[in-house]
């Protein structure tokens, strides 16, 4: 998806996002000293913002939240760990595709570790174990990433369905207290 950028000052940017040919909004970036981008405030449904200067340098900017009614997903990078909390229950793949591009997201620059909290996920209905099936499938190709799966012994589906994960991924260390 590709942005055009408008210079405001030096610290703030006005963009207009076109997700297609029809339809346009617009919404302000603060640049961060570190050099990236930040919305103002957080686009709901846009996981990945690229922002094209005149110079054309790419800065690319990661959504770290998804929230819904019920549920939430939190992508902490300084940590490493992606949070799931509340009860996760989407309809098939097309309404999980935006965690799954965030779990994506968290391991394109392959870390040494990545964690999934599911502690406080109390409900994952099977699309939703589906994709986070996926997910670690994906990263037996990316053979350097140590995963860990944290989890409740409290809640009744982690008990089986995150033990499977450990055939998808012999390495994934599964942490359930």
């Amino acid at each position: 998806m590709r942005v055009p950028l408008c210079v405001q000052s030096r610290r703030s940017f006005a963009v207009e996002l076109l997700t297609s040919v029809q339809s346009r909004r617009s919404f302000a970036v603060e640049l961060l000293p570190s050099g990236t981008v930040a919305p103002l405030p957080l686009l709901k449904g846009v996981d990945s913002l690229i922002v094209t200067t005149k110079k054309e340098t790419l800065r690319e900017m990661t959504v770290r939240e998804i929230k819904g009614d019920d549920y939430s997903v939190y992508y902490d990078p300084d940590a490493m760990i992606i949070n799931f909390k509340g009860d996760l229950s989407l309809e098939g793949a097309k309404e999980y595709k935006p965690i799954a591009e965030l779990l994506e997201n968290a391991t394109n620059n392959n870390p040494s570790e990545i964690s999934l909290n599911l502690r406080e996920l109390a409900f994952l209905n099977s699309s939703g174990i589906s994709m986070i099936s996926k997910f670690v499938l994906s990263l037996r190709k990316k053979k350097k990433i140590q995963l860990v799966v944290l989890g409740s012994s409290e809640i009744p589906w982690q008990g089986k369905s995150l033990k499977n994960l450990k055939k998808l991924l012999p390495g994934l260390k599964l942490e359930v207290e």
